[in-house]
């Protein structure tokens, strides 16, 4: 595993040093950066914390489970991904990352340690303070976690409270974001150019190297520019349906077969917060392999 994901590391590597990805601001260096960001005003194009972030890869992906959202809220820099599961303490310092100073050297614990601790709602507070930015946390990492876990080895009926497991599931997947760049707005939200320029440029390659055998997604509009860019080959052809918590399609990436699975953002109001979702997740699942 350890030189599958060392292999895998290099060829994103490869892909990203040919472009201008770690070369400043997004909004200043990238290639489409004027179209994407000419409907945000000025106050939105002083991110600091604006910068590239490489996927994050555990140390025990076996190409089986690749996780995707939207995009950072309010935050960037290089291995950001990376601090953000792990936490400062266990992350090697990399003298190349691209954070601003105020992002500070003392960051929160990170996402591996707060649900060893039991959290389900895992804050980032400090880094976030450093940046003169408050957050009252999020359950979309501890969500990540129980799905991929329901997802690579089954359902079992105490899943979400199984803290040790959930934690543990975070060396076996990668977890990225499909759109790049983290504007200053609220909750960092995406202008339409850049959900149509960002996947087209960055995402789908990375997608293309990478080549999973599942995606979990939790971005409604990233799930459906999935489908667009790949015809689903099994499933539903209006994947994923509006008014569906969970759905499913088959795409083929190159050669290869992936399986799609998306479900709700936990966000979401009155949708995606709810607990019931895991047993649905599960049950789901079974059908979809009938």
């Amino acid at each position: 595993m350890e030189n599958k994901c060392t292999e895998l590391r290099e060829k994103l590597e490869s892909f990203y040093s040919k472009e201008t990805f770690f070369e400043g601001h997004l909004h200043e260096s990238c290639k489409h950066a004027e179209e994407c960001w000419k409907r945000l005003d000025n106050k939105a194009k002083k991110a600091p914390w604006n910068y590239f972030s490489l996927p994050y890869i555990g140390k025990e992906y076996d190409g089986k489970l690749l996780c995707v959202a939207a995009n950072v809220n309010k935050g960037g820099g290089r291995n950001l991904q990376e601090m953000c599961i792990r936490g400062i303490k266990a992350f090697d310092t990399d003298k190349e990352r691209h954070e601003n100073d105020k992002y500070g050297e003392k960051y929160d614990p990170g996402v591996i340690e707060s649900l060893e601790k039991g959290y389900k709602n895992i804050n980032f507070k400090n880094g976030m303070k450093k940046m003169g930015e408050s957050y009252g946390g999020t359950p979309l990492w501890h969500r990540i976690a129980v799905y991929s876990k329901i997802l690579l080895d089954g359902y079992y009926s105490n899943v979400a409270d199984d803290f040790k497991e959930l934690a543990k599931i975070y060396e076996r997947i990668i977890f990225m974001d499909a759109i790049k760049c983290s504007p200053a707005t609220i909750d960092s939200s995406i202008p339409g150019e850049m959900e149509e320029l960002c996947p087209e440029y960055i995402f789908f390659k990375e997608l293309e190297i990478i080549q999973p055998d599942n995606i979990l997604i939790m971005y409604h509009n990233g799930a459906k520019l999935i489908r667009g860019k790949y015809n689903p080959i099994e499933g539903s052809k209006d994947f994923p349906g509006s008014n569906k918590d969970i759905d499913y399609c088959q795409i083929k990436i190159g050669e290869k077969i992936v399986n799609i699975y998306y479900i709700v953002h936990p966000t979401t109001p009155r949708r995606g917060n709810r607990t019931g979702l895991f047993k649905e997740f599960a049950d789901f699942l079974i059908k979809s392999k009938k």
